[in-house]
């Protein structure tokens, strides 16, 4: 963990983030609901935007059990864009052995009753938090939270996805699936990130996260290292070789010639598979409409009138701040 000076810049304000609900391309947003209880997974659906207000959907958000993803928010506004090149070359200076690639960003919004379910990232992740707060629960990597088939599947799909553990619970195939269990808490270690704080989390880290404050917004980064590409590439060519050949046993070791062979051929499959979104997609079952018979909640920059222009920024991390940022898989 580690702080960052983002408030400082507009990007969490209420205006903001309706011109973002607005402007964003629908098939890059991504609505989805939750339940109350991280075991009960089965519980989240999937939704669109609708025909509300910008305004609409932020108050909804405020109101419900909702998350929001504005999946590849840098390609879309140049704001984003320009933030992202200067975060990773802040982060440089503070570790010189990061070699990121594949960097993008998104942008989350948050119900402070809604939760993240049992999951991992196929990539290593950092969350900006900018608005509210979350508590993030982070799980050893042991097969004894997510054995290696699924570790692998979720490697392959190439993108964070809760949907991909809510589609695959209880109907997977070949016994591919997420399952959260109560004793697994005893082994979790769980983080408070607070508006102004940042988390990073390595690839394939078991995790799940709760939320709260009015409102819930974070700049989640994701990017490539070596160590995440070389898992990706073997549980590729592992995927591949299973169906090709099914009688052949999997070998999941990262070092050897044979994990070098499979690195080669993953990297050469996926020239092929230039993969953006989840194969494994939940069809939409609601829409979000407008909150009725209800005064839209105050926030700070309802309650002041004044146009406040961010200050200037130096830097995005905060002064003293070092970190080292290692997001290695543990051999299994």
């Amino acid at each position: 963990m580690a702080s960052h000076r983002l408030g400082e810049l507009p990007l969490a304000h209420d205006q903001r983030l309706c011109d973002l609900l607005s402007e964003h391309p629908r098939d890059l947003t991504q609505v989805y609901s939750t339940g109350s209880e991280l075991s009960h997974p089965n519980e989240l659906r999937v939704g669109e935007l609708g025909d509300c207000r910008s305004d609409q959907i932020l108050e909804a958000v405020r109101r419900g059990r909702l998350c929001i993803v504005l999946r590849d928010v840098d390609k879309h506004q140049n704001d984003f864009r320009h933030l992202l090149g200067r975060l990773y070359s802040e982060l440089n200076e503070c570790d010189s052995s990061l070699r990121a690639s594949d960097i993008a960003g998104d942008l989350v919004l948050a119900s402070p009753n809604a939760l993240q379910y049992f999951n991992c990232d196929p990539c290593p992740t950092i969350r900006w938090q900018l608005r509210g707060s979350q508590s993030i629960s982070l799980y050893p990597v042991d097969n004894h939270f997510i054995d290696p088939q699924t570790r692998q599947a979720i490697a392959v799909e190439g993108q964070c996805s809760e949907l991909f553990g809510a589609s695959y619970q209880g109907t997977a195939p070949q016994g591919v699936g997420l399952y959260f269990e109560a004793d697994f808490l005893k082994d979790a270690q769980t983080y408070f990130v607070d508006a102004g704080n940042l988390i990073s989390i390595p690839h394939l880290i078991p995790r799940h996260t709760q939320y709260h404050g009015d409102l819930c917004v974070w700049f989640q980064t994701r990017a490539n290292t070596p160590q995440s590409l070389r898992y990706r590439n073997i549980a590729s060519a592992n995927c591949f070789i299973s169906k090709a050949y099914p009688r052949i046993a999997r070998h999941d070791s990262q070092k050897g010639i044979l994990a070098a062979t499979k690195n080669l051929l993953g990297s050469i499959l996926s020239l092929t598979d230039r993969r953006t979104e989840p194969v494994h997609q939940l069809p939409a079952s609601f829409s979000i409409s407008p909150v009725k018979d209800l005064a839209p909640t105050k926030t700070l920059s309802q309650r002041s009138s004044k146009k406040t222009q961010p200050s200037p920024v130096v830097g995005f991390l905060s002064p003293t701040q070092s970190i080292s940022i290692t997001p290695v898989v543990s051999e299994q």
